[in-house]
């Protein structure tokens, strides 16, 4: 749900908001407390003063959404009863973010998540209150497995949703799940006494090529895992992420544009030229026999370039354990899967940024973007996004470029990247895709 037509705007009003983006404009964030009690929900606190406060979302954390907020210490905020708004006894804070029209109106808000409270701190003589907060995949890991727990012959949607309604089941949420999570079937999957549900969730759905994460507008999503090299906009109802040829945001340097520092990084931390998944498992002998440890394997590798197995790049593999009951022919073929799966998304150097950039309200991990710097135009997803609450610092962004096999990028003709206009048309006007 990245795109602002996605996430309830208007098509003009989702042109206008990423014009006025690149124009001087006044940002304001916007919190209220919850409690869900009996399937309804209970408002504690409509608008919280926030101080400051940070709220970052990084697809590479297990609880992808994160935010620490600041709040003056009031005394009706000041918590002496755990029905207060901001004490953690499963309070939740809803936050929002808007900015104004050139008329001095405002945008529709936009929501930015659901938060269950983790931790509250109160100090004084300051009179501030923080309060740490995740979405709703921390409250699910709360709940750690009591005994092993088999989650065979039910599919990827079946089993995530079953995951989470034990977990939180006073949480109204919707489930965006695509329509092959709901056919495709764990064939043994068991999660361990003491593993938190979604680290299980995440691992079950990792087995199949899917992942799973709670949205900005606090629903669960059970989609397919991307890959770098997969430019394909996201089916049924997933949200969208945008494609190469009409991402979620354009960045580009200029006195016109919306960036504001940039810090490119080629490294070979992180990065591999095969994967190797080994199945192990056990195979119980008769009489007084021990058992036998068995251990199948496959493996994907780079075959040509730059980054080919044992040419100049070297051998870097990541190799990926997995734990079953019997090794069956239909896990081995699920194993190779994986393997191709996992070599797609971290083949090859890695290429990244770090940048800051003006608005980029609705920028979300995962999704595809543009950046345009120095001559040159590459296409990036985002892997980590965090903003200033205060509104007076730029958003912080991490991206990786697609399909990096090689350290540098291609220079590109430049056309002028400018909101306003339909993303598809700029890149057909010119903008080709390094």
């Amino acid at each position: 749900m990245s795109k602002l037509t996605s996430r309830g705007y208007t098509a003009q009003d989702a042109t206008d908001f990423m014009a006025r983006t690149l124009e001087p404009h006044t940002l304001q964030w916007k919190a209220s407390s919850v409690l869900y009690s009996g399937g309804n929900v209970v408002s504690l606190a409509e608008e919280l003063p926030i101080v400051s406060g940070t709220l970052a979302l990084d697809s590479s954390d297990p609880h992808r959404r994160q935010l620490s907020l600041e709040v003056g210490g009031l005394d009706q905020f000041v918590a002496d009863a755990p029905n207060d708004p901001l004490v953690p006894f499963g309070q939740i804070l809803n936050l929002w973010c808007r900015i104004d029209r050139r008329d001095g109106s405002w945008f529709p808000w936009l929501k930015q998540g659901e938060f269950p409270i983790n931790t509250y701190t109160y100090e004084t003589p300051a009179e501030v209150i923080t309060v740490d907060c995740m979405d709703y995949s921390a409250r699910v890991d709360e709940f750690l497995h009591l005994t092993r727990e088999g989650y065979g012959k039910q599919t990827v949607r079946g089993a995530v949703v079953e995951i989470v309604n034990d977990a939180i089941p006073d949480k109204l949420f919707n489930v965006n799940a695509s329509a092959a999570a709901g056919t495709v079937k764990l064939v043994n999957y068991v999660a361990e006494a003491g593993q938190g549900r979604w680290d299980a969730a995440v691992e079950l759905c990792t087995t199949k090529g899917f992942e799973c994460f709670f949205d900005a507008a606090g629903n669960l999503v059970i989609r397919k895992d991307l890959t770098d090299d997969n430019d394909e906009a996201l089916p049924e109802n997933g949200p969208d992420i945008g494609t190469v040829t009409s991402p979620v945001a354009v960045i580009a340097d200029g006195p016109t544009g919306n960036l504001v520092a940039l810090t490119a990084t080629v490294t070979r931390q992180g990065a591999v030229n095969a994967v190797q998944v080994n199945l192990n498992a056990t195979v119980a002998q008769k009489g007084n026999k021990p058992d036998i440890d068995v251990t199948r394997s496959r493996t994907a590798s780079v075959e040509t370039g730059s980054i080919a197995w044992g040419d100049r790049f070297g051998r870097m593999p990541f190799v990926k354990e997995r734990n079953v009951k019997k090794i069956t022919a239909a896990l081995l073929n699920d194993a190779q899967s994986d393997a191709k799966r996992l070599l797609h998304r971290r083949r090859g150097v890695i290429r990244y940024l770090d940048l800051d950039a003006a608005g980029l309200y609705w920028v979300e991990p995962d999704d595809k973007i543009r950046v345009s710097y120095g001559g040159m135009v590459e296409n990036h997803y985002v892997q980590r996004v965090e903003f200033d609450l205060t509104g007076q610092a730029p958003a912080r962004l991490r991206t990786r470029q697609l399909a990096v096999t090689d350290p540098g990028p291609t220079p590109t003709a430049m056309v002028p990247l400018e909101y306003g206009g339909d993303l598809d048309e700029q890149a057909a006007g010119g903008v080709a895709a390094s």
